[in-house]
């Protein structure tokens, strides 16, 4: 009977059914069991703030069947400068005779108290309205992104379709690219004030680091080495390249991940999932948006993506050439035990933090093995 429903936490003996039932959901040619289960070892099972009292997971059940689902990431946030155990909503999937029950496991979700902080995406205008209808709150510059074009004829023609419409937009291009190098004269910044460095991974001093930065913001996912190593050098799916810049006294200033995708079927782009320095040090994230063109170009990419990470990053874009450009919905909602002081205008969120980035790196995985 479709009413008889029960609402449990998931356990990993779940795991085959849950992506079974996803797969149906989705009902797409190109989605992949094996890969699913990988995906879901490594940010579950092998997730280093997975904790025994707190599901990673909640599933309804018709019967022995699962007919719902939705996967809760274990993460560890650091709200008002207090530690904070939490988690990111990702996967829901409710069968179709099922769905109007989709809305048990949203109300466990975004009306309980079970996690003090919550941060889910909207994946369409449905969900978004539901889910802050129950409580959710928006985070605002989520909404934006910033593009720089590194080869705009190629990148335009691929858009536009045609040489004459790429032409036209050139020029308007050229036009926004000419006020970011207009700003960028009238700012005090060298490039020889920084050392890069590419690395394999993150050792103590990002620890202190992250402590350092941290201060600068009223919400953040606790960015340690133990975090940033499972997050994005023990990614299963292709590697992340990492830079980092110091200052001339030899002190970590910040820090970029980026990933290679495919944008819009065609489009070779650098996207960056991380760029963190303290929030006031503009000049850091010039450096590092310097970096991330730079290891675009000599990667033959076409055009580097990042989703804003605060309020303030896109100011800092546009000094080095990238466009700001807003989405019809923000990419982050969440939900939060304790009221964030400063409201959006405290939190940091890079879309390395949350479930944005794998399905990119899944994309580009298939692309390249066709």
């Amino acid at each position: 009977m479709v009413n008889d429903i029960r609402l449990r936490h998931m356990t990993f003996d779940d795991l085959e059914e849950m992506i079974a039932l996803k797969k149906d959901v989705l009902n797409r040619s190109d989605f992949d069991p094996a890969a699913e289960r990988k995906l879901y070892n490594w940010e579950l099972i092998g997730n280093p703030y997975r904790r025994d009292d707190f599901p990673v997971g909640l599933v309804l059940e018709n019967g022995k069947r699962i007919v719902g689902m939705v996967a809760l990431v274990p993460a560890l946030f650091r709200i008002n400068q207090k530690d904070t155990y939490g988690c990111f909503e990702i996967d829901l999937a409710v069968a179709n005779d099922f769905r109007f029950h989709g809305l048990k496991l949203l109300n466990l979700i975004w009306r309980s108290d079970k996690f003090p902080v919550v941060v889910g995406t909207t994946p369409n205008k449905t969900s978004y309205d539901i889910e802050t209808r129950l409580g959710a709150l928006e985070i605002p510059f989520t909404r934006y992104y910033c593009v720089k074009v590194i080869n705009p004829p190629k990148v335009l023609i691929k858009k536009k379709g045609s040489r004459i419409s790429a032409i036209l937009a050139w020029f308007m291009l050229q036009r926004v690219l000419l006020r970011g190098y207009l700003s960028r004269l009238n700012k005090n910044f060298s490039e020889d004030d920084y050392v890069v460095e590419k690395i394999d991974s993150f050792t103590e001093q990002f620890d202190q680091f992250f402590e350092k930065a941290a201060t600068t913001y009223s919400a953040l996912v606790v960015k340690n080495s133990r975090y940033l190593n499972w997050r994005y050098v023990e990614f299963p799916f292709g590697e992340r390249v990492i830079y980092m810049v110091s200052d001339r006294k030899g002190d970590l200033s910040g820090y970029i991940v980026i990933q290679h995708e495919i944008l819009n079927g065609s489009i070779k782009v650098a996207r960056i999932l991380d760029i963190f320095t303290l929030k006031n040090d503009a000049n850091a994230r010039r450096m590092l948006l310097r970096v991330a063109t730079t290891h675009a170009k000599s990667s033959g990419l076409e055009s580097v993506y990042m989703n804003a990470v605060d309020a303030f990053i896109c100011d800092t874009a546009a000094t080095e050439g990238f466009i700001t450009r807003q989405l019809a919905l923000p990419v982050a909602i969440y939900r939060s035990n304790e009221k964030v002081r400063e409201g959006s205008l405290g939190w940091f969120l890079s879309s390395g933090d949350g479930d944005a980035s794998t399905f990119s790196a899944l994309s580009w995985k298939m692309t390249n093995q066709k």
